[in-house]
């Protein structure tokens, strides 16, 4: 089931899965943004702050 994460520059889809105990979330434009939590609430926080680092990370490196 995907959702959308929006940021002020661009909209991109996340794809979401659950198994029998965690959620996990990746991006496929940034294949290195991928998070595990227990709870919907904490793989959102997680994904926000890997798509943070890894912008950032890209910016850094040019």
């Amino acid at each position: 089931m995907p959702f959308v994460v929006a940021s002020v520059l661009k909209r991109d889809a996340v794809d979401v899965a659950r198994d029998d105990m965690n959620y996990g979330s990746y991006l496929p434009n940034l294949p290195a943004c991928v998070a595990r939590a227990e709870t919907k609430l904490v793989l959102c926080a997680l994904t926000s702050e890997t798509i943070e680092f890894n912008v950032v990370a890209l910016t850094n490196d040019g």
